[in-house]
């Protein structure tokens, strides 16, 4: 069967914004995810020190986006840490987030303009290639109506597992056992083939048995035809109207395409649900 899964410690989430409405929305995702997993929640901001002439104005925003973070986390009942760090884009995101201790950092994918372009533009791809630890992803893309944690089904969460064939990757399993851990949560686990022929029914069943072995309910399972399989991703979050996803990357380096071609950067820029994007390491085994 290989290794057994470890579920992956998400005690600490870390929230990085600028202001903008897309920023606050993934702030109050990673807020209720907190809440559902007993986590704690930091929130910052990251001011450019290159721009230091614009250091006065710059503070008065960042006080600004924190203080409605502040707001946005007491209406829900959590507890939030803020600070305004000063540091160089992008990395200092990075740095942030290590000196908090996060498991998880917590990102909008769609920026604006000025300031907050600088956190959320082009930032967000290159920290998207680059976290050492799994990304928290909110779309703001026009035309897409995210599906906002708090006001997910009091039945529990539930989580869409997209797995491509071949490694299974401990990281990204120890969080979707996680996820599937807080109360009542359901997970499902899916693969996505151009045709019948080609779906991988054995790699799919052992990732059920490996996850149901580890200590969690046996995961559901769904083998779905078509192409792109991207859009076959979101067709599922559709049906099963799932409350989060849970996919892979490589880590350092580009952005991975867990499934196939450009399947994961498909479905970050197009999921009405928040996406949890985890760096892909250390596998629990892989199919022959």
């Amino acid at each position: 069967m290989g290794k057994a899964i470890s579920t992956l410690d998400l005690d600490s989430i870390v929230v990085a914004v600028d202001g903008s409405e897309h920023a606050l929305l993934a702030a109050e995702q990673a807020a209720m995810l907190a809440k559902s997993l007993g986590a704690t929640l930091h929130a910052f901001t990251l001011i450019d020190e290159t721009k230091e002439a614009q250091y006065s104005a710059l503070h008065k925003e960042a006080e600004t986006a924190l203080s409605a973070v502040t707001r946005m986390a007491k209406g829900h009942g959590v507890k939030v840490e803020v600070k305004a760090i000063i540091d160089r884009y992008p990395d200092g995101i990075l740095a942030a987030a290590e000196r908090a201790g996060g498991d998880l950092l917590a990102i909008g994918t769609h920026g604006k303009t000025g300031y907050r372009a600088n956190a959320f533009g082009s930032m967000a791809d290159y920290l998207l290639r680059n976290s050492p630890i799994a990304l928290l992803t909110q779309t703001a893309k026009v035309g897409v109506t995210p599906y906002r944690l708090s006001q997910a089904s009091p039945e529990g969460l539930r989580v869409l597992v997209p797995l491509q064939e071949g490694a299974v990757p401990q990281a990204l399993m120890g969080t979707a056992q996680a996820l599937g851990r807080t109360r009542n949560a359901t997970v499902t686990l899916m693969c996505v083939a151009p045709e019948k022929a080609l779906l991988p029914q054995a790699f799919i069943e052992k990732a059920a048995a490996t996850m149901a072995a580890s200590g969690i309910v046996r995961p559901a399972t769904r083998l779905l035809v078509g192409d792109p399989p991207g859009r076959e991703v979101l067709k599922a979050v559709l049906v099963e109207r799932s409350d989060v996803i849970v996919m892979g990357s490589h880590g350092r380096g580009r952005l991975a395409r867990a499934l196939l071609g450009s399947v994961s950067a498909h479905v970050v820029g197009n999921s009405p649900a928040p996406v949890i994007v985890v760096p892909m390491r250390e596998p629990l085994w892989e199919a022959a």
